[in-house]
């Protein structure tokens, strides 16, 4: 289980419905969507030896360099809309033809990675989104109420969504407090306007461990000294 993230932030309505989806839903790929390809992993994303995938990629990426081509993401990047199916399916059937020599048994999701690898960056939707939203999944335990929102993330506040948010109302202030449940590490208070932090009132590199612990229990709605006398 994950260390969960508290955050409450105070902006406009204007702004904190940018962030919903469809549905009404919190959902950052309102702010920094995820790519499309992701669509293609299930509910669970198969385990895949970390070096069998970086050998691969690294062998993929060789063999391009030594028939002259361009990194795959930049030929995709470069292919007319009318070719670009054949051309991702060429791509495709090479990676999986590759895949099968290190992984016979689990071919198709080693090629799927390694195309993700090499088209995004990433190997899979929850490599993406912690290094894009500063979080595995979405946000969780939801609370909106007028220029308000309360949410849960986990390991990690969504910094980049938020200062993504922010540049899209530029004229706008997001003011932030957020602690993890491994109270005292992990937690802070700012404000961010126009995607700069312009207020850093508190983060645990700037304050002793005693008052981040007593402004993460307060954040919680425990009582620092009762926590205290726990511990």
């Amino acid at each position: 289980m994950p260390n969960w993230v508290l955050s409450k932030i105070n902006t406009s309505n204007e702004v904190i419905n940018a962030l919903k989806n469809d549905k009404g839903e919190i959902d950052f790929n309102t702010v920094l969507p995820r790519p499309a390809i992701f669509k293609e992993f299930g509910e669970f994303i198969p385990v895949i030896l970390r070096s069998d995938l970086e050998n691969l990629v690294k062998h993929l990426n060789a063999k391009d360099k030594e028939n002259g081509l361009e990194p795959l993401s930049e030929r995709l990047a470069n292919t007319p809309a009318d070719k670009l199916a054949e051309v991702e399916k060429q791509a495709r059937e090479v990676i999986e033809r590759e895949a099968a020599i290190i992984d016979k048994i689990d071919a198709k999701d080693l090629a799927l990675q390694a195309y993700c690898k090499l088209i995004t960056g990433s190997s899979d939707p929850l490599d993406w989104s912690t290094e894009h939203w500063g979080t595995k999944w979405n946000a969780t335990e939801v609370i909106i109420d007028d220029k308000y929102l309360e949410m849960q993330t986990a390991w990690g506040f969504p910094f980049p969504v938020i200062y993504e948010l922010s540049k899209k109302f530029p004229d706008e202030t997001i003011s932030v407090e957020y602690a993890d449940e491994d109270l005292g590490y992990n937690c802070g208070s700012f404000a961010v306007k126009n995607g700069v932090i312009i207020n850093d009132y508190l983060n645990t590199d700037n304050v002793e461990y005693e008052v981040s612990r007593r402004f993460a229990c307060e954040l919680w709605g425990f009582n620092p000294d009762d926590e205290e006398d726990d511990e």
